[in-house]
């Protein structure tokens, strides 16, 4: 069996801490220097030799997925100090919510491919779990926070990160007892308001809640339906957080700057969050986006008004121009500072 070279064992350490990475994100961090098939070629052979395995995935924009094998468990013990148990396997329809999780990661740490010289630590959800204890129907029961993954900066000044990476496939509002949105920001509240985060970390460095969208709808035809994914969060933030404690930001997954700006790199430490929930901003939505929405609005109702003068069936039409004018003065609202 063939020696690994010491980026080698940074990569199994690495695919233990993250679990699943695609073939293109192992050689961004650790085979930048070579092409993408001469990586391909070298994760093949280290597949041959039981040292990774490879799993295809259907129906993703992931063709496949690469984790760690049994002998590089074995590979890694021996060249890493320190206790690597091995990791439960994630069902296939998961994997590909994990790589784009795995993307913040690549986005956080830059050209570093050593584990130990991140500028931050890195949870992923196997490792992030935060019991506590909430009341409902006039007795206490116990759940369990699980995030995508808890960043916490070298910096102490810095606020620890949750990250919900969003692929627009929950529920905003729960349904059926399925998981949504609102559940989610719930449990954050009660370990928030209940002093379960100061319980389980110790110490007084503030908590930023941050959404990461996979997917974009800001090339969407109609202005309506851009970014009503974001607005659709920002909505129920404002309805279930108030408390000042929790900063809440949205970016989207392509937006390295934003999320490397909210993770507290490059230097840019956040003394508090930014945006506490109460303050949620519509930032997301630049102030052109707002000023073409508002005039869609009001060619929408200008629309209505003509069309049923000039029609027979006045019902619907005059109640489609009362919604549309509902909803200018509800954006108009937003947008006034």
């Amino acid at each position: 069996m063939k020696r690994l070279t010491w980026i080698e064992a940074e990569m199994l350490l690495g695919l233990w801490h993250l679990r699943y990475l695609a073939t293109n994100q192992i050689h961004r961090v650790w085979y930048s220097q070579r092409t993408e098939d001469a990586c391909r070629k070298r994760l093949s052979r280290l597949g041959a030799e039981g040292i990774i395995s490879s799993i295809k995935l259907l129906d993703s924009p992931w063709r496949s997925a690469w984790h760690l094998g049994a002998s590089g468990l074995r590979r890694l013990r021996s060249l890493k100090p320190g206790e690597y148990p091995p990791t439960k396997p994630v069902r296939p329809q998961f994997i590909s919510h994990m790589l784009d999780t795995n993307e913040v990661f690549l986005h956080l740490a830059g050209a570093e491919f050593r584990w130990g010289c991140l500028p931050s630590k890195w949870q992923g959800s196997h490792r992030a779990g935060i019991r506590y204890e909430y009341y409902a129907d006039y007795s206490s029961r116990r759940g369990l926070l699980r995030p995508d993954a808890i960043i916490t900066p070298t910096n102490r000044n810095a606020p620890r990160v949750f990250l919900e990476l969003d692929r627009s496939t929950e529920c905003i509002r729960a349904r059926d007892g399925r998981r949504s949105i609102e559940g989610k920001l719930k449990a954050y509240k009660s370990v928030i308001e209940r002093g379960w985060y100061h319980k389980v970390f110790g110490d007084e460095r503030p908590a930023v809640l941050l959404f990461v969208l996979s997917k974009d709808d800001e090339r969407a035809r109609s202005m309506a339906l851009r970014n009503r994914r974001v607005r659709s969060i920002q909505a129920a933030v404002r309805k279930i957080l108030t408390l000042r404690q929790l900063g809440v930001e949205i970016c989207y997954l392509k937006n390295r700057a934003a999320i490397r700006r909210i993770c507290s790199v490059d230097g840019n430490a956040l003394e508090r969050p930014t945006r506490p929930a109460e303050e949620l901003a519509t930032s997301v939505i630049s102030s052109a986006e707002v000023e073409q929405l508002l005039t869609f609005y009001r060619w929408s109702i200008e629309a209505y008004r003509r069309i049923s003068s000039q029609s027979r069936v006045k019902g619907p039409l005059r109640a489609s121009a009362a919604a549309a004018g509902t909803l200018l003065k509800r954006l108009q609202k937003e947008a006034s500072p």
